[in-house]
C-alpha cells in the first residue's frame, strides 16, 4: 500500500464515524495521537562489534487517528495507527457495559497482563516499554470481560493469534491463542494514599510465525528506543509446545510519590521433554517536582491517572531480562536462542505534563548486555519525545 494510499485510510476512518453519527445521534469523538522523537546513542566496543553502529535520528514513534462513538450502553473505538510507514489497525472494539463497573469488550485491543497492560503509549512511565515487558503480548483480537469493586478488580479473556489481522489461515498455517487475565487487590484508596497488588497470568499456544512453517514463542527487545529499534536481546522458539506465563505487581501513591513494580516468569513446554524458563522485572519511582498534586487512582482501569496540567515529574528506573536459560540452552540450543541474553538497564525520565494535550518526556537508559561468551555490550540512550493527542 502506498504511503498516501495509507494516509487517506487514517483519514477516512477518523472522519466516516462522524457522518454516520450525524445522521444517528450518537455521541462522537475523533482522536488522534502524534509522537515525534530524538535520540543519541553512545556505545562500547563491544556494543559496536555486536550489534553495530547505531545511528542518532529522529522518528515518529506513533501517529494514529480514529473515533470513539457511545450510545446508550454501547460504546465503539476504531483507531489506525502509522508507525516508521508502517499501518496498522490499534484499538478497534465494541464495549457493552452492564453497569458502571461491569463490562464486556469484543475485538481488538491490549490483553491484560500487568500493570503495564492498563497504559498506552501516552501514559508510561518512559518513553518505551519498561525492559522486562516483552512479556506483555499487547494487543489480540478477543473477548474481555472486566468486572470490579472498591478492593477488588478483574479482567480476564481469550485472545487469538497476531497473525489474523495480516493473513489469511490458509497463508498462516494453524493459529495460536492464550487465556488469562489480571485481578489486583486494592485494600486502600483515598486522597494521597493507594495501595494495590496484583497477579496475571496466561496460557499460551504458540503463535503462527506467519508463513506456514509452524508456530513459535518469541521475545525481542531493542535498547529501549525507536529511531534505532535494533535488537538487543531476543528469544525464538520454534519447537514449543506451550506457555504458561505470570506476573506479580505492586504499585503505591502517596501524595507526589510513586512507587511500581512488576515481576514477570515464562515457562515454555518444547518437544521431546525439553522446556525453557526466563524471567524479569522492574522496579520504578517517581515524584512530582514543579507543581505538585497527589497522584490520584483509575479505579476503571486499576492504574494511576495522568499527572495534573503543569506538572513536571522525575523517574527513577531499573530494569532486569533474563532470556538465557542455562540449562536448556546448553542441552538443547536452537538458533533462535543464539541472542537469548541477560539484559538490565538504569534509567532516568523527565515528563512535563504541558497539558491535557501536550506532553514532552526526556530519556536516559544505561543499557549493559551479556550474552554467552561475549564481552558485556553497554549502550548510552539519550533521547526526548514531544506527544500531542486529542
Amino acid at each position: 500500500m502506498s504511503t498516501t494510499k495509507k494516509w487517506l485510510l487514517m483519514l477516512l476512518v477518523g472522519i466516516a464515524p462522524t457522518l454516520v453519527a450525524q445522521e444517528s445521534g450518537q455521541n462522537i469523538q475523533v482522536i488522534g495521537r502524534v509522537l515525534l522523537d530524538g535520540a543519541l546513542y553512545q556505545q562500547n566496543e563491544a556494543s559496536r562489534v555486536q550489534a553495530g553502529a547505531m545511528n542518532d535520528g529522529v522518528g515518529t514513534r506513533d501517529i494514529r487517528l480514529g473515533a470513539k462513538a457511545a450510545f446508550d450502553q454501547w460504546e465503539m473505538k476504531a483507531e489506525v495507527g502509522l508507525n516508521n510507514n508502517i499501518l496498522a489497525l490499534k484499538d478497534v472494539y465494541l464495549l457493552y457495559t452492564f453497569s458502571e463497573n461491569n463490562s464486556l469488550r469484543v475485538g481488538n485491543a491490549l490483553v491484560p497482563f500487568g500493570l503495564q497492560s492498563a497504559y498506552g503509549t501516552l501514559n508510561k512511565d518512559y518513553m518505551e516499554d519498561a525492559t522486562a515487558d516483552v512479556y506483555e503480548p499487547l494487543r489480540r483480537i478477543g473477548i474481555t470481560h472486566t468486572y470490579y469493586t472498591e478492593p477488588l478488580w478483574v479482567q480476564y479473556g481469550v485472545f487469538t493469534d497476531a497473525v489474523v489481522l495480516k493473513k489469511t489461515t490458509a497463508e498462516s498455517g494453524p493459529l495460536g491463542y492464550m487465556a488469562g487475565g489480571r485481578l489486583v487487590w486494592r485494600p486502600v484508596l483515598k486522597d494521597g494514599l493507594s495501595v494495590h497488588g496484583g497477579i496475571s497470568g496466561l496460557y499460551v499456544k504458540p503463535e503462527s510465525i506467519g508463513d506456514r512453517s509452524g508456530n513459535q514463542i518469541a521475545y525481542r527487545q531493542s535498547h529501549l528506543t525507536a529511531v534505532d529499534n535494533r535488537t538487543a536481546v531476543s528469544l525464538y522458539l520454534v519447537d514449543a509446545l506451550h506457555e504458561t506465563k505470570g506476573t506479580a505487581e505492586a504499585l503505591l501513591l502517596y501524595k507526589n510519590i510513586k512507587l511500581a513494580s512488576q515481576f514477570y516468569y515464562s515457562h515454555v513446554w518444547r518437544r521431546e521433554g525439553r522446556h525453557y524458563n526466563t524471567h524479569g522485572l522492574y522496579v520504578t519511582g517517581s515524584a512530582q517536582l514543579l507543581n505538585p498534586s497527589n497522584y490520584r487512582y483509575n479505579m476503571g482501569k486499576s492504574c494511576v491517572a495522568r499527572p495534573d496540567d503543569n506538572a513536571l515529574e522525575l523517574t527513577l528506573g531499573y530494569g532486569y531480562l533474563n532470556l538465557w536459560d542455562k540449562k536448556w540452552r546448553k542441552e538443547s540450543f536452537t538458533p533462535g536462542m543464539m541472542h537469548a541474553g541477560l539484559m538490565q538497564d538504569l534509567s532516568v525520565g523527565l515528563n512535563y505534563f504541558w497539558n491535557k494535550h501536550v506532553t514532552i518526556r526526556a530519556n536516559f537508559h544505561h543499557v549493559f548486555i551479556n550474552d554467552a561468551n561475549t564481552d558485556t555490550r553497554r549502550v548510552n540512550v539519550l533521547q526526548g519525545r514531544l506527544q500531542y493527542s486529542f
